[in-house]
């Protein structure tokens, strides 16, 4: 049934979501000393225009709460909890017997890789050190458990009010604090406000794109005043409920991001699009980054200095993992399709 009611306009969305997060992820941090003053200006706003993961709470929140009832709360709950918990575990796993194995072999880690490590990994109950994490896909999970509860709460508008302003105050006291680390969970500053914020729209019951372009200039506002904080204030904490807010102007471009769709490529990228972003640091770190890296640390030092050359350089790593990925879900159906639909959290 849920199967029957996707929109293409929201596929189309998380899509380019997802693809923005493959290129804010792009590079390694040695690139970053041989960039020119230039480079490195453009490609950290690059990196800020591309932010994309409030808006997949929103999405995440939105969804789990549209046509949310007493009947459909329990097999809504499990099915999301099961297509998030089983691809967070595996990779974690993973990424310990990866670990284990390169020890056995003599490769030295630092100290850093000690027993509690293992637990964490393990028990996926925080980042650890080291390796890239999922905490996009942990954090939705924690959200996910007491959606019922959320669900009751949201449905009075006295509640949403409330919910709402609880989220906020858990933004300032994540950053002042550091709640959100002593509870496993990450970027509570807007992760949580934007979670709730498409729980109350779709229990509202409106729709997030008509929502979000009919009110497409007040989501042009926040995603520019979201920017322009960044200049003043670091730390997206800090301006988290703007970043969570930016999601509205995201959302209000929902019917272009549409049109895209009848690109093959484009199709593809999306049928695929959760998978992408489970593996793809660390595809990066592991695969086409290596590949890549010693490519470029093989040049002519200077080379990346020249005006223009970082830049390059990010959207050939961008490329080529993107490729990478794409390789290794295609592998993965033909040889192992359970292990494929499971990372791509179609369970």
């Amino acid at each position: 049934m849920e199967q029957k009611q996707r929109s293409l306009k929201i596929d189309a969305l998380r899509c380019m979501m997802n693809l923005f997060i493959v290129f804010h992820h792009a590079g390694f941090p040695w690139m970053w000393g041989y960039a020119s003053n230039f480079d490195n200006k453009v490609a950290e706003w690059l990196s800020k225009i591309s932010w994309s993961l409030p808006t997949l709470f929103c999405l995440s929140g939105y969804l789990m709460f549209k046509g949310f009832s007493r009947e459909t709360c329990k097999g809504k709950v499990w099915n999301r909890v099961k297509r998030l918990a089983v691809p967070l575990y595996l990779v974690n796993w993973a990424i310990v017997l990866f670990v284990l194995a390169g020890q056995f072999l003599g490769h030295n880690f630092g100290d850093k890789y000690d027993f509690s490590w293992y637990v964490k990994r393990v028990l996926c109950i925080s980042e650890g050190t080291g390796f890239p994490p999922l905490w996009y896909v942990r954090t939705l999970l924690i959200y996910m458990l007491p959606a019922p509860i959320i669900f009751l709460v949201l449905r009075k508008k006295l509640g949403a009010f409330l919910l709402l302003g609880v989220s906020i105050a858990w933004c300032l006291l994540s950053t002042y604090f550091g709640f959100d680390r002593k509870l496993w969970m990450v970027a509570p500053s807007y992760s949580m406000v934007a979670y709730i914020f498409g729980g109350i729209l779709a229990v509202n019951g409106k729709d997030i794109c008509n929502f979000a372009y009919k009110y497409w200039p007040a989501g042009l506002a926040l995603y520019l005043g979201g920017l322009i904080s960044t200049i003043f204030v670091v730390k997206y904490q800090y301006n988290g409920i703007l970043c969570a807010m930016q999601c509205i102007f995201w959302f209000s471009l929902a019917p272009l991001f549409e049109r895209f769709m009848k690109f093959k490529t484009f199709k593809f990228l999306g049928s695929c699009a959760f998978f992408i972003y489970v593996v793809h640091v660390n595809m990066q770190w592991a695969g086409s980054g290596r590949i890549l890296g010693f490519a470029f640390k093989s040049l002519p030092p200077g080379v990346l200095g020249y005006p223009g050359a970082f830049l390059a350089s990010l959207f050939l790593f961008f490329v080529f993992n993107l490729l990478s990925c794409s390789a290794l879900w295609v592998i993965l159906c033909r040889l192992c399709p359970w292990l494929a639909r499971t990372l791509n959290g179609r369970l």
